[in-house]
């Protein structure tokens, strides 16, 4: 009796993209801390000027969340590594406190954005803001339309794209009071 072999030939079959964009958001004291992955991460900080008046809208593992900080927040530090990511900070209310917003979005063709219109810094607050685009096409924008200022706040904004064609905006108008300082720094040579 003939055995029949059957001859076998192997495959490869290409498998859909199964990254998850993930990102966490830890506090530790007065500093929230926000850490993408390298997918293409989004994630919009809502800030209602209050100590503790910070939250974070995100996604973990293709589930919407959202963080509510749980002490006052002095610091927001961002860093959403590679991935295509867009980050978004919107001051909601007035700025009661100094706080500083800090981020480095990565090597890849990123956006940030600053919300800050209709807004008021009140007596001696201070309000920094950065962020840092490292590579690809950034595009990093400032919104702060009818900002207030009252005597001896501050607020400072300093963008970099990195390297890549970026494209930085800022858009500023003074609002009501015009007291305080507002210092706009761009690595853009428009």
């Amino acid at each position: 009796m003939s055995a029949k072999f059957r001859r076998f030939v192997p495959r490869l079959e290409a498998l859909d993209d199964r990254s998850l964009p993930s990102v966490t958001v830890t506090q530790f004291g007065t500093i929230l801390l926000i850490q993408g992955d390298n997918a293409a991460d989004t994630v919009a900080i809502m800030d209602n000027g209050q100590a503790s008046g910070v939250s974070v809208q995100y996604n973990e593992n293709n589930v919407d969340k959202t963080y509510f900080a749980t002490a006052p927040v002095t610091s927001i530090v961002v860093d959403t590594l590679g991935g295509t990511d867009t980050v978004d900070y919107w001051l909601t209310g007035t700025l009661l406190q100094d706080r500083s917003v800090s981020a480095n979005l990565g090597g890849r063709a990123d956006t940030f954005a600053a919300h800050l219109s209709n807004q008021t810094i009140t007596f001696g607050t201070t309000l920094f803001i950065s962020a840092h685009g490292d590579g690809g096409g950034d595009r990093l924008t400032l919104d702060a339309y009818n900002l207030s200022t009252e005597l001896d706040s501050q607020v400072n904004v300093d963008f970099s794209g990195g390297r890549g064609k970026d494209t930085i905006t800022m858009n500023y108008t003074q609002g009501d009071i015009s007291l305080g300082m507002v210092n706009l720094f761009s690595d853009n040579p428009q």
